[in-house]
């Protein structure tokens, strides 16, 4: 009777917060719908910190933060969103407008973004997964003359989780670093701010990072370069919990 009521005490509980959760979200996109961008960004925030991290949610506060006149947070959510879900097109096509704006030169598109484009992460992982254990079974019940068939199913899983890991965004952003701050940010030569400056990143760019010491980062940036940088205004790509 007494882990009964536990039981039951913790249903309520889950079901209670998930209702406030729910209320969160469903209030945040009332207000932005009504015009009021501010209070529906902190709404949209406080969802993420209590909720598992979700693309439209991401996008839907780029969007506010966007009408906020905030175009470096939207491009970090916009990203975000992005990242939890490669082929979100809306998410894609105002992350492009808004790096229009701030400045962001665009990049040519490489392979990995190809696949990301065209295979969901996910479908690839498992199939990979599932077709490389089929291979691993079939390899301890088939007589050895048939062994052909197995080296191919080896070969196809173990690419298919290789390249998941390749591409995945969530995998292959994780150091990258987003410039939210509102000014643009220089990179540096030696990690002392009296050597020469090689460039200067204006707000919404990002950078993968390499190493740190102390208050630098020494980074690379989108075209290739590397140099040193002050982690003040810099923030991780990748959402919290992703």
């Amino acid at each position: 009777m007494q882990s009964k009521s536990l039981f039951l005490i913790t249903l309520l509980c889950l079901l209670t917060a998930s209702c406030l959760f729910a209320d969160a979200l469903t209030d945040a996109r009332f207000r932005l719908s009504e015009g009021d961008p501010s209070s529906s960004i902190a709404l949209f925030e406080k969802h993420l910190q209590v909720s598992p991290p979700s693309a439209m949610v991401y996008f839907e506060l780029g969007e506010a933060q966007l009408k906020n006149g905030a175009p470096a947070g939207a491009a970090l959510s916009f990203r975000r969103a992005l990242i939890l879900d490669p082929q979100f097109v809306p998410a894609r096509n105002a992350l492009a407008a808004t790096n229009k704006e701030l400045g962001i030169p665009k990049l040519t598109s490489t392979w990995t973004e190809w696949i990301v484009d065209k295979i969901p992460m996910d479908l690839l992982l498992l199939s990979g997964m599932a077709i490389f254990w089929l291979g691993a079974f079939l390899a301890l019940f088939l007589p050895k003359h048939k062994t052909i068939i197995v080296a191919p199913l080896l070969a196809v899983g173990a690419a298919s989780v290789a390249l998941t890991a390749l591409c995945d965004p969530r995998i292959a952003h994780q150091d990258e670093l987003f410039l939210s701050s509102k000014s643009s940010a220089p990179i540096f030569q030696a990690p002392v701010e009296s050597s020469e400056k090689l460039t200067t990143l204006p707000t919404g760019s990002t950078v993968r990072l390499l190493s740190e010491r102390g208050r630098w980062l020494f980074v690379q940036l989108p075209g290739g370069a590397r140099g040193w940088i002050l982690h003040e205004g810099l923030t991780s790509v990748i959402p919290p919990s992703a």
